[in-house]
């Protein structure tokens, strides 16, 4: 009899687990309304759905998730909304760790190796952050036009990486150092988490680029 689930659309894939002897982990998208998602490995090795139940665990402290209806494994955003690059980059984070399960939310402010200044994303409400840029004792920086563009650097980076939308003021022009949430929801967790790797997209999805390239998800007879 073929092990084979009926899982949903495979969106993202963490090939080689090195805290639990390689197993391949994936993430689906299932068709249920709201979405949601489930992590899934096909291997038989002991510990290999217990580490899976971690990495769940996992993506629910550092994304702000919460379970599904789908089982154990099974989880969503309580605003019905996928965020699909947000979510696929939540797993991946959860992956990374060798114990998921004790991760805490990141803070929603972090320091800026290239330019020394703090990075701070503040809520506005109805899903807007402001990004701003402070020095040291918390001031606006001296060199504005640098503070200004490692701003726009970490506001481009987080719609990469989360999707999220551009804001306009009440003239139509578009804020330089706003984001947002389609949904119109607050994800406190999920843009704390998304603000650690926005100063650095393109070395991010070249490392992602190349875990992809190091296995696949293979079919259970495959799997050690």
């Amino acid at each position: 009899m073929s092990r084979l689930l009926d899982l949903g659309r495979r969106v993202e894939l963490h090939s080689m687990d090195p805290h639990h002897q390689d197993i391949s982990i994936a993430l689906y998208r299932t068709e249920q309304n709201p979405p949601e998602y489930r992590a899934h490995s096909y291997s038989e090795l002991p510990g290999a759905q217990q580490r899976v139940m971690d990495v769940v665990d996992g993506i629910c402290r550092l994304g702000g998730l919460q379970p599904g209806q789908g089982g154990p494994t099974c989880l969503c955003f309580d605003c019905g909304q996928d965020h699909l690059l947000a979510m696929k980059r939540a797993f991946l984070e959860s992956c990374k760790l060798p114990e998921p399960g004790s991760a805490t939310p990141c803070d929603l402010n972090i320091v800026d190796r290239k330019s020394g200044l703090t990075i701070q994303a503040r809520g506005l409400g109805d899903g807007q952050y402001r990004i701003e840029a402070t020095d040291e004792a918390g001031n606006p920086p001296e060199d504005a036009d640098n503070g200004a563009r490692r701003v726009g650097v970490i506001v481009n980076g987080l719609r990469k990486l989360g999707d999220m939308l551009a804001v306009e003021d009440a003239d139509g022009q578009l804020l330089n150092d706003c984001v947002s949430f389609a949904c119109g929801h607050d994800h406190d967790a999920l843009v704390g988490l998304l603000l650690q790797r926005a100063p650095n997209v393109r070395a991010l999805v070249r490392e992602q680029e190349a875990a992809a390239a190091r296995g696949v998800l293979a079919a259970p007879s495959a799997q050690r």
